[in-house]
C-alpha cells in the first residue's frame, strides 16, 4: 500500500545503498559520511526541484534531466508500493538507477548555473561533490566488507569447522559461500525461497537431479525473511543465529525437498 511508512522504508535503503551505516561512530570517515549522506540525499531532490520552476523550453536539458529524475523515480515507488514486490533493501534501489542517474547531475547543474560565483569557486564546488564521491564509495566499501563479507565469512567457517558440506540457499548467498571456504562448501541454490526448483544457471548440472546424502544445512540471511516465506526456517532446527544470518540443520535433504515443495523432473538421480 502507498503510505507514508512505505515511503520511508524506501528513503532508508535509498540512503543505505548511498554509503549510510547505522551505529557508526560519529567521528570516524565513516560516521561523517554516513551523517552527510543523508544530507546529501536530500539535497539531491532540493536540486532537481530548484531546475524545474525553469523559463526554459522542456527539451532544454537543465529542466529535462530533473523532471525525467523525478518522474522515473515517483513512477517506480508509487508501482512497487502498489504491486507490494519491494524489499527493504539496498540493493532494491537497483530499480531506480536510471532517475537516480540523473538527480545526480542536479547539483552540478545548480553549481554550473550560480554565475554570481566566479567560475573557480564553481569549479571547486563540482571537485568538492567528485570528492564526496569518492569518500562515499571508500566509506560503503569497508563497512560492506565489515558487514556482509565478513558476516557471510564467519558463517562459512563456522560450518567447516563444524563439519557441514553440503547444504542449501539462494543463488546470491551459494556461491559465494563455496567460494569463501575454496570449495569445501557445496550448495545447491534456489533463486529465491518460493521457488519449486533448483536455480539452473551457475551451479553444477548434478544439483538439479541428485539429492545430497547425509546432514545437510539451509543457509538463509534475514534480508530474505524480511520479503520472502522461508519454508526451512524452522526454529527447532536452528543451529546458527548471528550477524543477520540464519543456519539451520535437517538430518534427510528429502525434508528439505518436501518442505520446498521442490518439483523435479528427476530426484536421486532417477
Amino acid at each position: 500500500s502507498f503510505t507514508l511508512n512505505e515511503l520511508f522504508k524506501r528513503f532508508d535503503a535509498l540512503i543505505t545503498f548511498f554509503g549510510y551505516h547505522e551505529g557508526v561512530v560519529l567521528l570516524s570517515l565513516e560516521g561523517i559520511v554516513s551523517y552527510l549522506l543523508v544530507f546529501f540525499v536530500v539535497a539531491l531532490f532540493v536540486c532537481a526541484f530548484l531546475l524545474i520552476p525553469s523559463h526554459t523550453d522542456i527539451k532544454n536539458r537543465s529542466r529535462a534531466i530533473p523532471l525525467f529524475g523525478l518522474c522515473g523515480f515517483l513512477s517506480v515507488t508509487i508501482l512497487d508500493c502498489v504491486a507490494d514486490w519491494f524489499s527493504a533493501s539496498p540493493n532494491s534501489v537497483g530499480y531506480y538507477f536510471m532517475a537516480m542517474a540523473f538527480l545526480l547531475l542536479c547539483p552540478f547543474i545548480v553549481i554550473s548555473r550560480m554565475e554570481h560565483l566566479p567560475i573557480v569557486l564553481r569549479r571547486i564546488g563540482m571537485g568538492a561533490l567528485v570528492l564526496f564521491f569518492l569518500a562515499d564509495s571508500f566509506s560503503y566499501i569497508r563497512a560492506d566488507a565489515k558487514s556482509g563479507e565478513g558476516a557471510r565469512a564467519r558463517a562459512a567457517h563456522w560450518l567447516v569447522d563444524n563439519g557441514y558440506s553440503q547444504g542449501y540457499s539462494t543463488f546470491w548467498n551459494g556461491n559465494i559461500l563455496t567460494e569463501l571456504t575454496d570449495g569445501k562448501l557445496e550448495m545447491t541454490t534456489f533463486s529465491l525461497w518460493n521457488s519449486r526448483k533448483p536455480y539452473k544457471w551457475l551451479q553444477k548440472r548434478s544439483h538439479l537431479t541428485e539429492v545430497p546424502q547425509g546432514p545437510v544445512f539451509v543457509y538463509v540471511d534475514e534480508e530474505e525473511l524480511s520479503f520472502s516465506e522461508v519454508p526451512c526456517a524452522i526454529d527447532e532446527h536452528l543451529i546458527y543465529n548471528q550477524e543477520g544470518i540464519r543456519i539451520y540443520r535437517y538430518e534427510d535433504a528429502h525434508e528439505v525437498l518436501e518442505r520446498q515443495d521442490i518439483q523435479w523432473e528427476m530426484r536421486d538421480g532417477q
